[in-house]
């Protein structure tokens, strides 16, 4: 028999390690919290994404009303209308930006590539093109209006409506672009609308759910284009028709686009947490059986993980306390008495009482 001060080190080692590894090994069990999947984190990110674009969209709308409410308040030909006539311009075109690009992200998840979700890069370059390339028109066009007085192209900001005044710079610098964005929408909306209102219907709940919820979706998306695209034929065909009964039209599809937009995209409620992308907004969840997405609410991540293990001696203890065999007075003398203590420990001193 060896002594133990004759102990190989690595003998010495072995013995003394193996306790602290086996209570090592047992908290990382009790106290590691798994991780959602991959898929509900991306899931996640993509509905935060989305939520971001209509606030972007709702924000913008809000914005181009209130230059409208704010122009026949300011003296024509000034530097105040100018400005304003130049915000105008960038918001109006800002919001046709954000409609196009959830028209593009309404194509994209439910007719071309639907087993994919944007990610945040995805999101965050569409919202630098949204927010960058309308002020690059602007910025164009407000360098000529400034630096070329002489020329015809000139958009004649706050001259004297606080707005663009050039028939050329006007339609150069604004129904140019703003035609060309809901075009694309509109072309986009018309490939994906004859899948959800022409193709068959989902048999399964879960799958019609989704189903009602893309239409749902969808209808948003062609009630704010179309609006936008009478919007902003109204103001050319009144000009060139001499027709002053158009702007009236142009008008009211314009204080009603800015009512969809914010009724229909906007999150009142849980606004601060879905722009965080918090459990609030819930996650976007596709169906295997047909392949659309939609919004559903799933638990939160903390509810989603499984409960930690509480070890076989409160396993031991619950079984003691649930036994008819046990007297009723004896429970709460052993719940005091072992629910201050870790079961690691006990589980410990148990295994080492044991040994010979």
């Amino acid at each position: 028999m060896v002594r133990p001060g004759l102990c190989r080190p690595s003998d010495q080692l072995h013995v003394d390690a193996r306790p602290a590894v086996r209570r090592a090994a047992r908290a990382g069990r009790l106290h590691r919290v798994p991780r959602p999947p991959p898929r509900h984190q991306a899931a996640r990110a993509a509905l935060c994404g989305r939520h971001k674009m209509a606030a972007c969209l709702a924000a913008s709308a809000i914005a181009s009303q209130f230059t409208v409410l704010l122009g026949p308040h300011l003296e024509p030909f000034g530097r105040g209308c100018a400005a304003l006539a130049v915000a105008s311009h960038y918001w109006n075109m800002a919001c046709i930006a954000w409609t196009a690009a959830l028209a593009g992200d309404a194509y994209q998840a439910l007719h071309a590539l639907r087993s994919m979700r944007p990610d945040g890069r995805s999101i965050r370059q569409l919202g630098l093109l949204c927010w960058l390339g309308p002020a690059a028109i602007v910025a164009g066009s407000l360098a000529l209006d400034r630096l070329q007085p002489d020329s015809a192209l000139r958009p004649l900001y706050g001259e004297p409506l606080c707005f663009l005044n050039g028939a050329l710079g006007t339609a150069v610098f604004l129904v140019a672009p703003i035609g060309a964005m809901l075009l694309t929408a509109a072309t986009l909306l018309s490939l994906v609308g004859p899948r959800l209102c022409g193709g068959p219907t989902p048999q399964t709940k879960p799958a019609k759910a989704e189903f009602r919820a893309d239409r749902v979706r969808f209808f948003r998306l062609a009630a704010l284009v179309l609006l936008a695209l009478v919007t902003w034929t109204s103001p050319p065909l009144a000009v060139v028709l001499q027709l002053h009964e158009l702007w009236y039209v142009f008008f009211g599809c314009f204080a009603a686009q800015g009512a969809v937009a914010l009724a229909a995209f906007a999150p009142h409620g849980r606004l601060a947490a879905r722009l965080r992308g918090t459990r609030s907004a819930g996650v976007l969840v596709s169906s295997s059986s047909v392949g659309h997405l939609s919004e559903q609410q799933v638990p939160p991540m903390a509810t989603t993980t499984m409960p930690p293990d509480p070890g076989p001696y409160r396993k031991h203890l619950a079984q003691t306390q649930s036994s008819p065999n046990r007297r009723s007075s004896v429970k709460p003398n052993l719940e005091r008495r072992f629910s201050t203590k870790r079961p690691l420990v006990i589980e410990d001193e148990m295994e080492n009482n044991g040994k010979p």
